[in-house]
């Protein structure tokens, strides 16, 4: 069954392993878990950075980073809440 999940624990630690073994990304599987645990460590990363993966049955398929916005932004007719998703 094709799902969207949070990735965390195991399924996190799958999903950091996938992107390091991209050849557009430039770092070791060591260094990419470091930059995930340093941003997880900051305050903004914790309260807005969320690793989500569109899994089949345990296979992923891809993964995607929502960036949730710290502050309304202003439009005609009222406030919206603008987010950033980065996909792998």
């Amino acid at each position: 069954m094709i799902g969207i999940l949070a990735a965390e624990g195991p399924l996190l630690d799958r999903v950091i392993d996938a992107r390091c073994q991209s050849p557009h990304n430039g770092l070791s599987s060591r260094a990419c878990r470091m930059l995930h645990a340093a941003q997880m460590k900051t305050t903004w990363g914790r309260q807005r950075q969320r690793t989500f993966a569109l899994t089949d049955h345990h296979e992923i398929l891809a993964s995607a980073e929502q960036y949730r916005p710290d502050r309304h932004v202003r439009r005609t007719g009222g406030a919206h809440l603008r987010h950033r998703i980065g996909a792998e």
